[in-house]
């Protein structure tokens, strides 16, 4: 998998392996750890059809916001190769990220 920051000059980017049957929060702490953050903002995954969002907890989501805590990757990475993650809404970092492959055994 590799994530590409956006709108940054150097680019900047990380490409990482990441464990099947985890959540998309798991995910979320993976990718901050990649970048050494400190998980001080809210984020969400783009799909285009849906988010996968972590929202304020007092918002209900809608009907095309999926819960990170509750949704695994696995199924959605097989048929999304390209997706969106936006992290701090405030000075939305946004992130390419492309699924190179899925289900490799060793």
């Amino acid at each position: 998998m590799e994530l590409l920051h956006l709108n940054i000059e150097p680019p900047i980017w990380r490409r990482l392996l990441i464990p099947s049957g985890i959540t998309f929060h798991k995910f979320h702490k993976l990718i901050q750890a990649a970048f050494d953050w400190q998980d001080y903002h809210l984020y969400l995954f783009d799909f285009n059809d849906f988010f996968v969002v972590n929202s304020d907890p007092d918002t209900p989501f809608h009907n095309i916001e999926k819960n990170p805590k509750k949704v695994k990757i696995d199924p959605v990475f097989k048929e999304y190769k390209q997706f969106l993650y936006e992290y701090d809404f405030g000075d939305s970092w946004m992130h390419e990220i492309v699924v190179e492959e899925v289900g490799i055994s060793g």
